[in-house]
Order: C-alpha cells, then sequence, then structure tokens
C-alpha cells in the first residue's frame, strides 16, 4: 500500500468512528418508557405542538359591518 491509501483510510476510519460514537450518543440520550419505546417529548422547543405561542396574524372570517348599526 502506498501512502495515499493509508492516509484516505485513516480518514475514513476517523469519520466512520466519528459517526457510530454520534449515533450512539443519540441512542443513549433517548429516554425509555420501560416497554423498550423511546418517548416522545412534550416539553421540547423543537416540538411544534408544545409551543404556546401567539400567532402573529390570525387568519379567518371576520363579520362584517351590518348597514343597519352606522
Amino acid at each position: 500500500m502506498d501512502w495515499q491509501t493509508i492516509i484516505s483510510l485513516g480518514i475514513v476510519a476517523c469519520a466512520a468512528a466519528w459517526l457510530v460514537r454520534r449515533i450512539a450518543r443519540i441512542v443513549k440520550s433517548g429516554s425509555r418508557d420501560g416497554s423498550g419505546h423511546v418517548s416522545n417529548c412534550g416539553h421540547c422547543p423543537k416540538n411544534p405542538a408544545a409551543a404556546h405561542t401567539q400567532p402573529l396574524v390570525s387568519l379567518g372570517v371576520t363579520p362584517k359591518k351590518s348597514l343597519d348599526s352606522e
């Protein structure tokens, strides 16, 4: 093997180790609910259902003013 092959294999090995470590940390950080399933996060800010914000624009039909009230 020449030196370029050794260097490229080293880079690929480092990338694979980083990827395995990253996946292991993600799997390890998930909380288990006892049945082996990863439970969801109800208070996570990335969860759109958990966001308690007021919309900037309210879309909908507004009642029209009647001509009798003027």
